[in-house]
């Protein structure tokens, strides 16, 4: 496989067929408090002793970033999100994932 310039594509050698990679885009969000002095960090019972994350999923097709997060918030703490804020995006170390990062406050 030969890779274009941008790296959107590759073809194949043999066949000639080109190839576009499948993006994931991954929605994380930090739930704070109102104040921001605190978080709400979340574990699954397959995480070693310690071990806490924010919540993530998966951006459904026709959904937007916030729409995402507020899907998850309330899918995994039954919390509903009031305000929003986008951080960044980064490409995770995964193959085809784009993470995006939000700030979320959610009504306790």
């Amino acid at each position: 496989m030969q890779r274009n310039a941008s790296g959107t594509q590759k073809r194949c050698y043999s066949c000639k067929q080109v190839h576009y990679p499948n993006i994931s885009p991954v929605a994380i969000t930090l739930v704070t408090s109102e104040t921001g002095d605190e978080c709400l960090l979340v574990r699954q019972p397959q995480f070693v002793n310690g071990m806490f994350t924010a919540i993530a999923g998966y951006i459904e097709t026709g959904e937007t970033l916030e729409d995402a997060v507020r899907r998850e918030v309330a899918e995994e703490v039954g919390m509903q999100v009031v305000g929003q804020q986008y951080l960044k995006s980064q490409h995770w170390p995964f193959p085809a994932n784009t993470l995006m990062l939000e700030i979320g406050r959610a009504h306790v």
